[in-house]
């Protein structure tokens, strides 16, 4: 059974998804890029899959990614 996602984890996802960025999207929510980076591993494990592909200096959301988006985007100001 997959551990349950905390609320952490699901603004990360969103500040990534708007920011493309692990960098910016960790500052967004004034945490660390460590911590974001291991929110991104527990987001790609519970979802199995990468969810965000580097591209140059993006991260491009997967077609996954685009399908779990519009239930779990964060409508806070810092993710926008």
């Amino acid at each position: 059974m997959r551990e349950e996602l905390d609320f952490k984890s699901l603004r990360f996802f969103s500040a990534l998804y708007r920011l493309g960025n692990v960098s910016p999207a960790a500052d967004a929510l004034d945490i660390s890029q460590p911590t974001g980076s291991l929110l991104l591993k527990k987001l790609r494990d519970h979802f199995a899959d990468p969810l965000f592909v580097r591209v140059g200096q993006r991260m491009i959301p997967t077609p996954r990614a685009d399908a779990i988006a519009p239930h779990h985007l964060d409508s806070s100001p810092a993710c926008r």
